[in-house]
């Protein structure tokens, strides 16, 4: 007889071997033209977020960037813009001295970014923000 924990542990398995090293989870795409408050307010719906309820993870397409920031010599501030010229200010924590910030600081092309949006709360001044988790070249 299997037990429970056994049983899921095999499933688990035979599905990671069927997985692309290269394959990204993601909720949806979401058109750049979806930057705004009204859009965050609505994902700000589904708090609060934590173990049991992670934020939702979007994937944005063709995005330039065109402002670069190192912040604390470890996070990388961008300002991401679409081909309809729709902007977002971004967050990549801790990506210094890894792939991702290596790009984020030298890529020229166009990017597909993978992250979740979050409000930043900064000078009294409420904002949408982009927290980068990933990157699809």
């Amino acid at each position: 007889m299997i037990s429970v924990r056994k049983f899921i542990n095999n499933s688990y398995k035979s599905m990671c071997k069927n997985l692309n090293k290269n394959s990204f989870f993601y909720e949806s795409k979401i058109s750049p033209s979806s930057f705004s408050s009204n859009f965050g307010d609505e994902v700000n719906k589904l708090y609060p977020f934590g173990p049991g309820n992670l934020e939702p993870v979007f994937l944005f397409e063709n995005l330039k960037i065109i402002k670069v920031k190192v912040l604390d010599n470890k996070h990388i501030s961008n300002i991401f813009i679409s081909k309809n010229r729709f902007s977002i200010k971004s967050i990549s924590f801790n990506s210094i001295n890894e792939p991702i910030g290596n790009y984020l600081l030298n890529y020229k092309k166009e990017i597909n970014v993978l992250g979740y949006l979050k409000d930043n709360f900064w000078n009294n001044k409420k904002t949408l923000q982009l927290v980068v988790r990933d990157l699809i070249i």
